[in-house]
Formats: C-alpha cells, sequence, structure tokens
C-alpha cells in the first residue's frame, strides 16, 4: 500500500488511497470420472442381449464401455494477475485495475472416435488453452447530508486462444448432430483459434432470381449445379455459399471460421440513490 510510505505523504489529500497486487499461482483439476485409465465394463441396458429368436426377454450381459488412456494426468490452470486498487478526491473517485494471463494446461476432454470403435470415447489431455485480459472498475461515490448517490461502470477484455493441440492434425472436432440429428460438427478446437470456434460454410448472400443462381454457380461452382452444395435443386431463395479453397464446387473443405463464441468485451454500468431510508 504506497500510500502508507512516507514518500507519498504530499499527494494523499487528492489520492488516498494506493495500492499494488500481484499473484501466481497453479490449481489442478481432475474433475471427470473415475478409472478413465482403464478398461472398465459396464452392466447396463445396452448390454442386454436376446438369445433364441426370444425377443420378448434378455439377458444381462457386460460390455466395454470406453476406450481407455493409461497416459491421462490431471489439467492444471495457472493464472498470473497484476492489479491496483486506488481512491481519489476524499475516496468518491475509486478505480480498480487488473491484468490477468490464465494458462489451461493439459486441458481434460473427451475426443471424439468413430462409431467402429464399438466402445465409448476416452477422456484426454487435448492441449492447452490461454485467457488473458484486463479488469477495469470505476465508481464515483458521494453523500451530501441524507442524500447518498453512486454511479459504477466495469469492463473487461478477454482474449482466448488454443495454444497448443496433442495431436497430429492440430484441432479437435466438435460433437455430431447439435444443430439438429445427422449434421456434422458446428464448432471445434484448433491451435490459433478460439476454443469452440463456429466452424461452418461462410455466405454471400440469398440468391435472388434464376440469373443470379446461375453467377452464382459459374462464380463458385465451376457453372454446375452438381458442384454445389444444394446439388441439382438449387433454386432462388437458396444461400450463397463460398468456395473458400478455391477447387470449383462446395464441399466440406470450404468450412472455415465463421465466428467466435467469446465476447471480446463486457460491459456493465450501476447506478443508486438513498434519502431518509428510502434507497433505488
Amino acid at each position: 500500500v504506497l500510500t502508507n510510505e512516507e514518500f507519498m505523504s504530499g499527494v494523499t489529500n487528492v489520492m488516498n488511497f494506493f495500492k499494488i497486487r500481484g499473484s501466481w499461482g497453479q490449481n489442478g483439476n481432475c474433475n471427470i470420472g473415475n478409472f478413465k485409465y482403464s478398461s472398465t465394463v459396464a452392466f447396463d441396458a445396452k448390454g442386454q442381449y436376446s438369445f433364441n429368436n426370444d425377443k420378448d426377454s434378455a439377458t444381462q450381459g457386460g460390455y466395454a464401455n470406453v476406450m481407455p488412456n493409461k497416459d491421462i494426468t490431471w489439467e492444471t490452470s495457472e493464472q498470473l494477475d497484476l492489479g491496483i486498487d486506488a481512491r481519489f478526491l476524499d475516496s468518491r473517485l475509486s478505480v480498480a485495475f487488473d491484468y490477468y494471463i490464465k494458462t489451461t494446461k493439459d486441458l481434460l476432454i473427451e475426443a471424439p472416435i468413430l462409431d467402429i470403435y464399438g466402445t465409448g470415447a476416452p477422456t484426454v489431455n487435448g492441449g492447452d488453452i490461454e485467457n488473458k485480459g484486463i479488469e477495469l472498475g470505476l465508481g464515483w461515490n458521494e453523500t451530501r447530508g441524507e442524500f447518498t448517490y453512486g454511479l459504477n461502470v466495469n469492463l473487461a477484455t478477454n482474449k482466448n486462444e488454443v495454444v497448443k493441440i496433442n495431436n497430429d492434425e492440430g484441432y479437435i472436432l466438435g460433437a455430431e448432430n447439435v444443430l439438429s440429428q445427422g449434421t456434422r460438427p458446428c464448432y471445434r478446437m484448433q491451435e490459433g483459434h478460439a476454443i469452440g470456434y463456429f466452424w461452418g460454410y461462410k455466405t454471400e448472400g440469398v440468391m435472388q432470381n434464376q440469373a443470379d443462381v446461375q453467377a452464382y454457380l459459374d462464380k463458385n461452382c465451376n457453372g454446375l449445379a452438381g458442384n454445389s452444395a444444394q446439388g441439382a435443386g438449387i433454386q432462388p431463395g437458396d444461400l450463397k455459399f463460398v468456395d473458400v479453397n478455391g477447387d470449383g464446387k462446395i464441399t466440406e473443405d470450404d468450412k472455415t471460421e465463421i465466428g467466435n463464441p467469446h465476447p471480446k468485451t463486457t460491459l456493465g454500468v450501476s447506478a443508486n440513490v438513498a434519502w431518509k431510508g428510502i434507497d433505488l
């Protein structure tokens, strides 16, 4: 608390309080199911079997319900925070400022696998995630006789980025069947991007008439309706999907980042007044 030091005595009539803060620490996270390192056997409805063509009764059996991961470890959250707290003008004006970096190492996630494996997906240490930004709080609170009032503003920024993926592809797909049954993943985790960013087809408007349809096909699909996402049924009213990789057809290879689920900035404002026991 610098304002407690003698060399700051000349400014305490304006700066009533000034404190510098700093912290660093690590927390472990093992918040996943038990025995993820081992191949476990389940006895539930999925393991019921019929014999002798008797479909009306079932015999309870067991089955391997998860793919093991003998190398799994705890997830670690490491955070650095630097900040100040200050009050000015008889403590009517208050300021709080923080700069932080939070790195999540060995992130615990369920890795997607193909159904052909015939068992549940393993939990793995998928990679490292970094969050960093600032938080700022400003407040003005004053009392005049029996009347008090205050105005407070807070602002925060955050940048989320995947800095490491523990596989050769550099990304991990999200779940299928999210938008509706039978749909492919619409989000994923990829190095250099925000975690869970929206992954899909970029669009450039809606086709207005048949001439517009043909102009779209000439630009993105080598003039062929069969190369479009809609196929031979393409018509006015359909979306114009962008051929991102320039191969003259719309395929899953054209999917790209189309949105970030994390707000860059958040802002909050509050006000209060009080007089003779009545407050708002």
